[in-house]
């Protein structure tokens, strides 16, 4: 972190954190420190910094018990962002693919990376879906009033 962002000193950070953590089962209670820890680093910047939580994907939602740290893992980024004592902003990934996939009814085998056998990775479509809703997302916070 300190090498590849805080010498860089970007004005804006946009962290995706939790996915790999939760599909590896790591001990959340590291990683809560680990996201702490970061989110400590990056207010020396004084930029803007938004965490992207989890992807919704089948590698995160089978078997159940890798489904519950997924969602414990939004539930935790949610709480880090919250307590970091500065403005850090969530950009809920997770939520926007599940809508994709029961609300718009959107496949998996459009969401994921056809290649990827461990259906974790974005396919082209959803890259590019999800980068132009952050784009819009932070269009419209930067059109706000401060």
């Amino acid at each position: 972190m300190q090498r590849d962002v805080i010498g860089e000193r970007p004005i804006g950070v946009i962290w995706q954190v939790g996915t790999n953590a939760a599909w590896k089962g790591y001990d959340l209670g590291v990683v809560a420190e680990a996201i702490s820890d970061g989110l400590a680093m990056l207010s020396q910047l004084g930029a803007d910094v938004i965490l992207m939580d989890p992807q919704y994907v089948p590698a995160l939602l089978t078997p159940a018990d890798t489904k519950e740290v997924g969602e414990r893992m939004v539930d935790l980024i949610k709480s880090a962002a919250e307590a970091a004592g500065y403005p850090v902003n969530v950009f809920r990934r997770y939520d926007i693919m599940r809508r994709w996939h029961l609300v718009e009814h959107v496949s998996f085998d459009r969401i994921v990376d056809p290649r990827d056998g461990d259906r974790l990775h974005n396919s082209d479509w959803s890259a590019r879906r999800m980068a132009e809703a952050l784009a819009d997302t932070i269009v419209n916070a930067a059109a706000r009033p401060a």
